[in-house]
């Protein structure tokens, strides 16, 4: 259903007319910037999602959470980027049970 609701909102994005009149044409983003050929910062996004009531970081932290307390911490360091600190620490915060698997990893 989340993902009928994303599509419809991003479609109704890519199809909107530019808001502003940039010479050069179509910057090619999403989510354009101010100056043309950028695109909008993510402090911008932040700052306009809380104006909705919606807590960005709040919300990447929740996702954070149960991504740690369903997968094992090597895995999502891996995947994500992050180091296996990180990825550990936040397993312990969330109460994920899971061990470490090097042989994933091989």
């Amino acid at each position: 259903m989340l993902d009928d609701v994303v599509g419809d909102l991003v479609r109704r994005q890519v199809s909107a007319e530019p808001r502003r009149g940039y010479a050069a044409g179509a910057s090619g983003w999403l989510f354009e910037g101010l100056s043309p050929g950028t695109h909008m910062t993510a402090a911008y996004i932040r700052l306009r999602l809380a104006e909705l009531g919606i807590r960005a970081r709040v919300s990447r932290e929740t996702r954070m959470n149960l991504l740690s307390m369903r997968m094992p911490s090597a895995v999502i360091a891996d995947v994500i980027g992050i180091g296996g600190h990180t990825a550990d620490r936040r397993k312990r915060k969330s109460g994920g049970t899971w061990s470490n698997y090097p042989e994933l990893r091989s």
